[in-house]
């Protein structure tokens, strides 16, 4: 089908790029809710790029995304209320390695088992 409109592409770049930054900006923050405000908007650039495929599958994708992106969100808000009230902290820190190592978990968790054993 044809884009939204006709700059869509562009759009769609931006949107991407952008999201690539803020994950980034989530990456080094440690304020927990500022970091869960910039995943937020992180998704929902991502979110903004498969609406404008106007694509079954970017449509698809966007609404499963937003509807994880409801329930991690306010999870995460609840969570981190409740650590604060036990912990009395607001900011959080984290080891290089430990980041790193709950990075490539993320971004693996969905990885079928088959795909990851073939590289280790």
């Amino acid at each position: 089908p044809p884009p939204l409109f006709k700059n869509a592409g562009i759009l769609i770049v931006f949107c991407i790029m952008g999201g690539i930054i803020f994950r980034g900006i989530c990456f080094v923050q440690s304020d927990l809710k500022l970091l869960i405000a910039y995943s937020s908007y992180a998704n929902i650039r991502i979110v903004l790029s498969g609406r404008l495929t106007i694509h079954n599958l970017g449509l698809g994708g966007a609404v499963i995304m937003i509807v994880g992106h409801g329930l991690c969100s306010s999870g995460l808000f609840c969570f981190f209320f409740c650590l604060f009230l036990y912990r009395q902290i607001n900011e959080f820190t984290v080891a290089w390695s430990a980041k790193i190592s709950l990075q490539f978990f993320v971004k693996y968790k969905g990885t079928p088992t088959s795909v990851a054993t073939r590289w280790t």
